[in-house]
């Protein structure tokens, strides 16, 4: 079995038959799995996704605890006066608040949790010590 997770070659070679399984985020796979080019054996989200309500999370396919996902953040240089942060964040959260816009993300089978600078720093330290420890046991070198 032959398992990647290189979003558009990866697509391609298993959808030719080349590879049997890959991770993938929704938008990028959804166009195959509507067309039935491919099939979705689960989402690693903690709930289904409404943009494929149909494929069960990982924890509903037998697997719990296999957990994860894409995630986007706006990043800025140490030093940012806390002000300017805080009007990025706001000025964010009024973009990608628009109903339409939300609706269109949540259609592709994306959701953006719009929270604080605070949040969004614990959630990147948690990310890093998760996905460490990953690598660390798992000894992933890159090549």
């Amino acid at each position: 079995m032959c398992i990647t997770a290189v979003p558009a070659p990866a697509l391609q070679d298993l959808v030719a038959g080349h590879v049997h399984v890959m991770f993938d985020i929704v938008p990028l796979t959804k166009e195959q799995l509507a067309a039935g080019r491919v099939r979705a054996l689960a989402v690693t989200a903690a709930k289904r996704e409404p943009a494929v309500p149909e494929v069960p999370t990982m924890a509903e396919a037998g697997m719990p605890g296999v957990e994860g996902g894409p995630w986007f953040g706006l990043f800025a240089p140490v030093g940012t006066p806390r002000a300017a942060i805080d009007w990025v964040n706001a000025e964010a959260k009024k973009a990608f608040s628009s109903p339409d816009l939300n609706a269109k993300l949540i259609g592709q089978g994306l959701t953006l949790p719009l929270g604080t600078p605070e949040e969004f720093g614990a959630h990147v330290a948690a990310e890093t010590t998760r996905w460490g420890e990953v690598i660390r046991k798992g000894n992933i070198k890159t090549e």
